[in-house]
């Protein structure tokens, strides 16, 4: 989304200013604009994302000292009802700074007995609510606690539609972002005027339910000005109306549309047009409103939005508004903002990834919007990703790795945002870099050509298309897409914080029977912070003197050994070489360690032997049970290191070994495994599970019943006639098989 200003005095003075706890940052961000300082060049993506992040943050922190709590919460009535389409009748007098007009609200009862309209709108002391209708007759209402609450003239019932309009005028609340803005620009100067809303201030200046989750069909827009202004806002422009010393500009949004992107902005713009081929060969127009004084930088540089239009679409899917147009309008907030149809830019930035990253929006973001703001990172992530994927579509695979490589994170906190009341939570950077980082890995873990078919399953399901989203939504198409169980990774790389910090070793012996060598890698995790431990497939590469190998090792345990067998000698070691993980790496002398990491499953009453290795110590090894149990009827062998046995009860089994070396001081490790003992054949009648049906059975069974005796093994062996129960009928049974010819066990 919105990108931030102030570069060239980013290095100086960001990291101070977010150290202090005083309002130097705040006071520079409100300070006059100076030109000079302003670039979207020298500096990186995630430079960009931290400043703007950093406006947002102080913004919304000052709109709270005026008493507004955040987030804004659904109240009963408006999750009774639907807003279905909204009109805007607004004019606007730069000169006093007052907007005045109306807002239409088009809805739909959801409950039986629905009778009163509640819609967000800031009761600051500048406003003023005039009056208010339903069905065209005055209504009774009253605002407080920034809600207008309205008494329809009638009941509604579910699935019956209703209109209220609600006529008001002021001084719009100036906040949040921007909210609604009065300025100027030029020489001489001439007004600018303009908004953005995002993520709760659309009810700065208009009455609505200001929920993302509640998209109206369409909107009207319609905006007086004074007649040398123009107005640009979403949609298509329908109609100017000359009304001599100002002009009306009727615009018409007619997709679905949240609160938050509505928007308009007025000056004397300079319009030049491209267009847009689209997929099908059709053309949609894309426009640019820019001030007079940069129409020439605009035109040297913006005509490359086409082109990024088609690479999105050819990759995510056709551009989501075909039948309106893509625009880009000169605004004076220090970043851009992603409107509908229509983003807001600031006059001076005019790198390719701004571009790129407003643009990406318009899919997700707009026509995928996030459910609510804990999930921003749909919104943000995405279109941070997108800016990686316009650098690979133009300079191939190493552009991309330099830019995500540009975009890592190392703070802490989680990428679901936990409080929506924190500013400095909803837009801090996490959800642009380590957002764009998560898409950057899963593509990796799923392979590359399923990464883009999830995005573009996840743009084209009709769950989601015009509508929104959440975390546990996007996930399900991933998984239903790759076929795999990506809950680990949602949960540790969304809801988890920080990332990993591996520290790796190797040692390497000659393979026998060959010129190869086998490569033992012990992996540790060391981090402190949740999860203790990430789960992720690393690429693990290992250089001999013959080739390159690429082994991909999944590393599930905050421990972890792996063997690679490479031809040559010579080997070295390095983890993720491309840098598809979130991490840091370090390396370290290669320990002693158990290499054995998985054991066998084993199958009930079925002979089982499974080798324990260690690797990096001095024989011989002394090994233990250090915790938890072996399967009934398996037993470690202190010396070899061999589990063996027959395993007796179906179940799995966690537990711990530890192993001693010879040496002095000795060295030690400990190794977590499992063994699965799954469900085995079993012989009826051989209730002392010796492989035989004899007259031992007939014993055992009579000590089970008259000497509490064991149980037999399973316990199904002793139920000789099936009867369900063990008693003396079955040793009858058995004495009738074995001594007087009698059936054979059931």
């Amino acid at each position: 989304m919105k990108r931030f200003l102030f570069v060239l005095l980013l290095g100086l003075f960001l990291s101070p200013f977010l150290l202090r706890g005083d309002n130097v940052l705040a006071q520079n961000l409100n300070a006059p604009q100076k030109e000079a300082i302003y670039t979207d060049q020298n500096t990186t993506p995630s430079q960009f994302h931290q400043m703007e992040a950093a406006m947002k943050q102080q913004r919304l922190n000052e709109i709270r000292k005026l008493g507004i709590a955040f987030p804004l919460k659904e109240t009963k009535s408006q999750s009774d009802f639907d807003a279905r389409y909204y009109r805007l009748d607004l004019s606007l007098n730069e000169a006093t700074q007052i907007i005045s007009g109306s807002v239409y609200l088009y809805g739909t009862a959801l409950i039986n007995g629905f009778n009163v309209v509640e819609l967000n709108f800031f009761d600051n002391a500048q406003m003023y609510v005039d009056s208010c209708k339903s069905n065209n007759a005055l209504v009774s209402f009253n605002w407080s606690s920034n809600l207008i609450r309205i008494y329809l003239n009638g009941t509604y019932n579910i699935g019956q539609s209703f209109g209220v309009t609600v006529y008001y005028h002021g001084h719009p609340l100036e906040g949040g972002l921007q909210s609604f803005d009065w300025s100027s620009h030029g020489s001489p100067s001439v007004p600018v005027i303009s908004t953005l809303s995002e993520p709760y201030f659309a009810q700065a200046w208009w009455p609505c339910k200001d929920l993302p989750r509640d998209k109206a069909d369409s909107v009207d827009i319609n905006i007086t000005v004074r007649s040398d202004l123009y107005v640009a806002s979403n949609g298509l422009l329908r109609e100017i109306v000359n009304n001599g010393s100002t002009k009306t500009y009727k615009w018409h949004e007619r997709y679905p549309i949240t609160t938050y992107l509505v928007m308009l902005a007025a000056t004397n713009y300079s319009i030049f047009s491209n267009w847009y081929h689209t997929l099908s060969g059709d053309s949609i127009p894309v426009n640019y409103y820019v001030y007079p004084e940069y129409l020439s930088q605009a035109q040297s540089t913006y005509p490359v939005t086409p082109s990024m239009i088609r690479y999105f679409a050819e990759t995510f899917g056709e551009y989501p508004w075909i039948q309106e147009k893509y625009g880009m309008a000169h605004f004076t907030w220090g970043g851009a903002m992603e409107h509908q149809t229509c983003t807001s830019i600031l006059y001076n930035w005019y790198s390719d990834w701004v571009i790129a990253h407003e643009l990406a929006h318009q899919w997700w973001g707009d026509y995928i919007t996030c459910h609510n703001w804990h999930h921003i990172w749909l919104n943000e992530g995405f279109a941070s990703y997108c800016e990686a994927l316009w650098a690979e579509h133009n300079g191939g695979s190493s552009s991309y790795h330099s830019y995500m490589n540009s975009m890592q994170f190392w703070s802490g906190g989680s990428i679901f945002i936990q409080d929506t009341t924190d500013a400095w939570g909803i837009f801090g950077s996490i959800v642009y870099d380590k957002g764009a980082q998560v898409l950057h890995m899963l593509r990796h873990i799923v392979g590359d050509s399923t990464s883009f078919q999830i995005l573009r399953n996840y743009y084209s399901d009709p769950r989601y298309a015009n509508g929104v989203a959440e975390t546990e939504d996007f996930q399900g198409i991933c998984e239903a897409t790759s076929g795999m169980d990506l809950n680990y990774f949602f949960q540790e790389w969304i809801y988890g914080t920080y990332y990993p910090k591996y520290r790796y070793s190797f040692m390497t012996e000659p393979a026998s029977g060959g010129s190869a060598t086998d490569v033992y890698i012990h992996i540790d995790q060391t981090q402190t912070s949740n999860p203790t431990f990430f789960t992720m497939p690393i690429d693990l590469r290992v250089t001999s003197s013959t080739k390159d190998t690429i082994a991909v090792g999944f590393n599930d345990p905050r421990h972890k050994d792996f063997k690679v067998r490479v031809p040559g000698t010579n080997v070295s070691v390095n983890l993720d070489p491309n840098v598809w993980i979130l991490r840091t790496v370090n390396s370290t002398t290669y320990g002693m360690n158990i290499v054995t990491t998985d054991l066998l499953a084993a199958s009930q009453f079925s002979a089982y032997a499974e080798t324990l290795l260690a690797k990096g110590g001095t024989p011989t090894y002394k090994w233990k049970l250090d915790s938890g149990n072996l399967p009934d009827g398996l037993q470690l062998d202190s010396l070899t290191g061999v589990i063996s046995g027959v395993p007796a009860v179906q179940d799995s089994f966690d537990f711990t070994i530890k192993v001693t070396d010879s040496t002095n001081p000795v060295k030690t490790d400990t190794q977590q495994l499992y063994i699965i003992v799954g469900e085995g054949p079993f012989l009826r009648g051989d209730a002392n599970h010796d492989g035989l049906v004899d007259v031992g059975d007939v014993i055992y069974l009579i000590s089970n019943l008259y000497a509490h005796g064991p149980d037999p093994i399973p316990y199904d062996s002793g139920d000789l006639n099936c009867d369900g129960t063990i008693n003396v009928s079955d040793i009858i049974y058995l004495l009738n098989y074995l001594f007087k010819s009698g059936p054979a066990p059931c």
